[in-house]
C-alpha cells in the first residue's frame, strides 16, 4: 500500500505518510490482539451466566479476525517490518487497556468491551478514515469500515444482554465511571495526538 506524498519529505497530502499508516496499523493490531484474548479469557472463565460468556466469545472470534484482516492490509516497505510495529501505540492505551481487562463483575466486563474498548476503537477508526484518504489507503479504509460495522453491532448486543442482568451481577465501577478518565487521557488508539491533530 502507497501513500500520496507532497515533496521530498514524504507528507502526505490526505493525512498520513507511509510509516505513520505502518505505525497506526501496528497499533491497531495489538489492540485487536489484546481484544481477542482478554475477551476470549473472560469467556472461558465461570463467571456470570453463560449469556455473557457465549456473547464475550462470539465477540473475541471477531477481533481475531480484525487481527487478520489489519495484517494483510499493513504497509511493507524495505525499511518497515510490519510485525514490529505491533505494540500500544501509547503509554496511556496500554494503561487503559490493562484496566478494562481487570474486570471480573459480568456487568462490567460488557461495559468495559463496548463502551471502553468499541469506544475507543471507534473513535480512532473514525478519525483515520477523516484524514486518509481512497487514493492511498482505500484496503486500510475497507478494513476500518468493517471493523466499524463490528465494533457497533457488538455494542448492540452487548447492551442488549446488559439490560438483562440483575443488579448483583451488573458490577459498579466501570459503570461508575472509573474508566472515562484513562479514556480520555488515552485519546485514541495512537494515543492522544491523533485527536489533537484532528481537532480543528
Amino acid at each position: 500500500m502507497t501513500t500520496a506524498t507532497n515533496g521530498t519529505d514524504g507528507s502526505s497530502t490526505t493525512g498520513f505518510t507511509l510509516h505513520e499508516t505502518a505505525a497506526l496499523v501496528g497499533a491497531y493490531r495489538w489492540f485487536e490482539g489484546r481484544c481477542f484474548e482478554d475477551l476470549g479469557r473472560w469467556a472461558s472463565s465461570d463467571v456470570g451466566p453463560s449469556t455473557v460468556r457465549v456473547l464475550l466469545e462470539q465477540q473475541a472470534r471477531h477481533h481475531g479476525e480484525h487481527v487478520g484482516w489489519l495484517e494483510q492490509v499493513a504497509p511493507r516497505t524495505h525499511d518497515c517490518d510490519p510485525d514490529e510495529l505491533v505494540r500500544p501505540g501509547h503509554e496511556h492505551v496500554l494503561t487503559f487497556v490493562d484496566a478494562v481487562a481487570a474486570a471480573e463483575a459480568p456487568g462490567d466486563r460488557l461495559v468495559g468491551a463496548t463502551r471502553g474498548f468499541h469506544a475507543l476503537a471507534t473513535r480512532t477508526y473514525r478519525v483515520h478514515l477523516e484524514r486518509s484518504g481512497w487514493a492511498s489507503d482505500g484496503p486500510l479504509r475497507r478494513v476500518l469500515r468493517h471493523l466499524l460495522a463490528d465494533a457497533a453491532a457488538d455494542t448492540e448486543a452487548a447492551e442488549a444482554v446488559l439490560r438483562t442482568l440483575p443488579a448483583d451481577l451488573a458490577g459498579a465501577p466501570v459503570r461508575g465511571g472509573a474508566l472515562g478518565p484513562l479514556a480520555e487521557a488515552a485519546g485514541s488508539l495512537a494515543g492522544p495526538e491523533l485527536v489533537e491533530r484532528s481537532s480543528p
